[in-house]
């Protein structure tokens, strides 16, 4: 039997500081856990490992049915290496690997192969040269759920009037071709690095795949063909942009369709009226007054991921959601000697929302006794993660008894505190946690870490992933 060895980081005296740097047995990993390390391995060299006992064959993807790979290809040879050898019976995520936009390099001219040789294929994403659009005809796997689409623009091209017919020509095959149950797709137009607006010719030619659910795209323009389009998307619930034009117009818009329908929305700004069957609404700028009126007039909505919150007092905003299950937090000004009010006043405002499981907080003014006051507030709490804090103890996890049996993800980003690694044994008793991410330990003198998490049998027998590392500051 092998042994496999964590990722470890290296302090300033050169030494590895992560508590994992050790070589681990295989026999004493979970299985899933080591079919989750195989993933990550190229996969010639997951073959030869296949051949080192039963137990690795299986957790390589060959001889376990139920498996499925995930496979990053950067090159149509992988691809062929892939549909000759016997993980193609397992392959259900394809993804092109990452090229410049001046290569002619794409996996389209593979499709026909591809649908034909990897049965249970979910999900591709591939990348298309924009030359290549007209000679296109997309043959798409019958049992495809996801199709994610990256048109690329050479350099010196401008995606102008001219150039719109031969994107809404494209959609309109690219329709055709679609498998029944396709559910989510995502088409983006690159002009290098920069993303560009889809027309909305080509929006009204994709609204015939009336199996959509899910769409990513990077912009809208031509509102009266956008119009159109959303008429036709009846099955609309979750609608993804980085930039629009013109949120008003969007939302006039979809104001002419079956807006009920939609549930998750990226991007929001004040003074629209959002539909009012919204469940989930992200990327929204600072919750300010203005923007508090517009989110009051959704009752419904369960997930609120806002950039900033700009209000003294959060109660008003979580008084009128109480279905809130998921949200973001970050108060932009507020004073360093009012922040630990702030932080106070919105742990006693957490009980006006009982159902909130999922927390994301970002402040450098939250302490320990903020965060404590906090994960007492919410008995529901499944999952918690602090992107910018300055914790230093890890032990109010442990003074707070509900989260042993509920708390299941738990995220501490580089830039959360430092906390010492002694600190872990806190967390013992949160024995209902699947993944645990600690980026913020600090490193003693001598550059070793020597804690070590619990044993995965003993204090965190649901464990599936486990990441310790040390602050930036600290390295």
């Amino acid at each position: 039997m092998g042994s496999v060895q964590s990722r470890s980081r290296r302090t300033a005296d050169g030494r590895h500081g992560n508590p994992l740097n050790t070589l681990v047995p295989a026999e004493r990993l979970h299985r899933d856990a080591l079919f989750s390390v195989f993933s990550f391995v190229p996969l010639a060299d997951r073959a030869r490992c296949a051949r080192v006992c039963r137990t690795w064959r299986a957790a390589a993807g060959w001889g376990r049915p139920e498996a499925t790979a995930t496979v990053v290809a950067l090159s149509a040879a992988q691809v062929q290496a892939i549909l000759r050898s016997r993980l193609r019976k397992h392959v259900a995520d394809v993804q092109e690997g990452s090229q410049s936009a001046d290569e002619k390099v794409s996996l389209w001219p593979l499709l026909p192969a591809i649908a034909t040789g990897l049965p249970q294929l979910q999900r591709l994403q591939v990348r298309l040269p924009w030359e290549k659009l007209a000679q296109v005809k997309p043959v798409l796997p019958p049992q495809l759920r996801s199709l994610e689409l990256h048109v690329c623009l050479p350099a010196e091209a401008t995606l102008s009037a001219e150039r719109s017919p031969s994107l809404v020509r494209f959609a309109e095959r690219l329709a055709a071709a679609a498998p029944p149950g396709l559910s989510s797709l995502k088409l983006q137009v690159y002009h290098g690095a920069c993303r560009m607006a889809l027309p909305g010719g080509a929006l009204t030619a994709l609204a015939r795949v009336g199996s959509l659910s899910e769409l990513h795209v990077d912009g809208l323009w031509e509102f009266p063909e956008v119009r159109r389009a959303f008429r036709g998307m009846r099955k609309l619930r979750k609608l993804h942009r980085v930039t629009v034009t013109s949120l008003r117009k969007l939302l006039d818009t979809a104001a002419s369709w079956d807006a009920a329908s939609l549930a998750q929305l990226t991007g929001g700004e004040a003074g629209v009226d959002y539909p009012q069957g919204l469940q989930s609404l992200g990327a929204v700028g600072p919750v300010d007054e203005s923007m508090l009126r517009s989110l009051l007039r959704l009752p419904e909505l369960m997930e609120l991921h806002p950039d900033w919150i700009v209000l003294r007092d959060v109660r008003p905003l979580l008084a009128g959601l109480p279905l809130l299950r998921s949200l973001t937090v970050a108060p932009l000004g507020v004073s360093p000697s009012s922040a630990g009010a702030w932080w106070m006043g919105f742990a006693a405002a957490l009980p006006l929302c009982p159902q909130l499981t999922s927390l994301t907080l970002s402040s450098p003014a939250l302490t320990d006794e903020h965060l404590s006051a906090i994960l007492r507030a919410a008995p529901q709490l499944k999952s918690l993660r602090v992107t910018k804090a300055s914790l230093v103890s890890l032990r109010c996890f442990a003074e707070t008894p509900h989260l042993s049996h509920t708390l299941q993800e738990l995220q501490l980003g580089r830039s959360s505190g430092c906390i010492a690694p002694a600190e872990l044994v806190h967390l013992q008793p949160l024995h209902a946690l699947r993944s645990l991410v600690v980026q913020c330990l600090s490193a003693p003198p001598s550059g070793e870490l020597s804690a070590k998490p619990p044993r995965r049998s003993a204090s965190w027998p649901r464990m599936e992933q486990v990441e310790l590392d040390v602050a930036e500051q600290s390295s």
